[in-house]
């Protein structure tokens, strides 16, 4: 999961609005939103602050649900692979095509 969706999911499963999280870092509401929106990332102290705020792991805020991430990953790998058979399939066409 995207940084922008973990703080935003963080921030709601908290009950905290953005002008409350905003207050609890040091940032404007306008930051936050731009967080959420990923117009931009927190710097490091304020991915720290949130981190302890969420009660969670820089790593896990950062990286995101591991099983997610897993998923992800594995859907990449597949859609390489049926990529690469495809282009092998159509060039094995052509070369048979071209010697019949």
């Amino acid at each position: 999961m995207e940084l922008s969706k973990q703080i935003q999911k963080y921030r709601k499963e908290q009950n905290l609005s953005q002008e409350d999280l905003a207050e609890k870092i040091h940032v404007t509401r306008h930051t936050i939103s731009n967080w959420e929106r990923n117009k931009n990332i927190p710097d490091l102290n304020s991915l720290i602050l949130l981190s302890q705020i969420f009660n969670t792991s820089l790593d896990h805020l950062v990286k995101g649900d591991i099983k997610t991430m897993e998923h992800q990953l594995s859907n990449k790998h597949f859609n390489n692979w049926t990529f690469v058979m495809g282009i092998s399939s159509i060039w094995f066409c052509c070369k048979v095509k071209k010697y019949s």
